[in-house]
This record gives structure tokens, C-alpha cells and sequence, in this order.
């Protein structure tokens, strides 16, 4: 908050989270990083189609890394939100009930599971609630959308501390944490079991 109007140029993003095969198909070869890091956090057997973990935000962005390799980029936080949303204002998108739209604390087995598996927000985007936090290109900064520069075209906090925006809840979340609006950070090479990405094409 600040609730606000956000102008943003157009952008495709991923319908899923990147899963564990995806990342896998990426990063093979690459020279300092594993292309199968996960966890495979919970009981649940490793799958394929589950989210990509352990996965930090300089791994990411690393010189060959998947960003490099794939020519795509984190989302901002405020394309994360308006692809999260979906035109919606309430906390939830799609029926706006979270156990409809995402695996958390209260369904989840405490246990990641396989993208697609809940249902689809009204954009067509998939765990877009829960399941794993997802990396944002932002700073954190705990104020930015209070500021005039939120209140541009394509805002992006480049400053304000030394953290980096992941957003969407997780499978060890409550209801709370997988708003559409709530926001959380971490310093930029964590990895956790409960931390993957989904990245955008911006268009011209």
C-alpha cells in the first residue's frame, strides 16, 4: 500500500512456476551450478512438474545463468501483482477462495506439489497463491509504494535496503502470506525449499 494505479508496458509471463525438468533442461552443463538444486521439499515423491527450489536470486541472475540462457528476466513486483490479481481487488484471485486457487499451510501436506494442479486465475496463470514464493526483480524497500516513483510507468524499487522482493505465500504459509498484495524479502542469495521463480518476456 499505498493502494494505487500502476502503468506498466506489455509483458508475457510464465503460466507456471518454473518446474524442477524445466530448470533441469536450462542449466545443464553450467559450470558452478547444479541444474537439479531442489529440495524436493515434504513427503511428497520428487516430480518432474513440481516448482524449481533452492534456487537464489544471483543464481539467477549469474553470467550464464537461466536468465542469461533463456533471455527472460524476474518480474517486477508490481507485473507480479497485476499478473496475480488478474483484475480482481479482492486477496484471492480466480474464485477468490485460496484452497481453489493455491497450496498452503491449511491443504498442502506441508509439501510442494506439481504446477497447474489448482485452479487457473482469470489471466490463465497457475499457483500464483502459495506453493513457492517467487523471485521479484525489485529491492525491497518497505516504503516504495508510498513514493512518487511508485506512481511512474514500470515502477521498480532499485533501492532501500539490501533484500530482494519474492511474493505469493508458500506451502508453509497461512492464509495472510499468500495475498495478492503481501510482500516479503530476502537477502538475495538465499536459497530455501520454499523459494522458486517465474519469469517474463517483456514485449515491445
Amino acid at each position: 500500500g499505498p493502494v494505487h494505479t500502476v502503468s506498466l508496458s506489455p509483458f508475457l509471463i510464465a503460466k507456471y512456476e518454473v518446474t524442477q525438468l524445466e530448470y533441469e533442461l536450462v542449466m545443464t552443463g553450467h559450470a558452478t551450478l547444479s541444474a537439479n538444486p531442489s529440495d524436493n521439499l515434504g513427503p511428497a515423491p520428487a516430480s518432474d512438474p513440481r516448482p524449481v527450489e533452492y534456487v537464489s536470486w544471483d543464481d539467477l541472475h549469474l553470467d550464464d545463468g537461466f536468465l542469461e540462457r533463456t533471455g527472460l528476466v524476474l518480474p517486477s513486483e508490481a507485473q507480479w501483482e497485476y499478473a496475480c490479481r488478474a483484475g480482481t481487488s479482492g486477496p484471492y484471485a480466480g474464485t477468490g477462495v485460496l484452497a481453489d486457487m493455491g497450496w498452503w499451510q491449511g491443504n498442502s501436506g506441508i509439501t510442494t506439489h506439481d504446477v497447474g494442479g489448482k485452479q487457473a486465475n482469470q489471466f490463465g496463470l497457475h499457483d500464483m497463491h502459495g506453493n513457492v514464493w517467487e523471485w521479484c526483480k525489485d529491492v525491497y524497500d518497505p516504503t516504495f509504494y508510498g513514493k512518487s516513483e511508485a506512481l511512474l510507468p514500470n515502477p521498480l524499487a532499485t533501492a532501500g535496503s539490501v533484500l530482494r522482493v519474492n511474493r505469493g505465500g508458500d506451502v508453509y504459509r497461512f492464509t495472510p502470506h499468500c495475498r495478492s498484495a503481501h510482500r516479503a524479502a530476502d537477502v538475495p542469495v538465499h536459497r530455501d525449499d520454499d523459494i522458486g521463480f517465474r519469469p517474463i518476456l517483456p514485449l515491445p
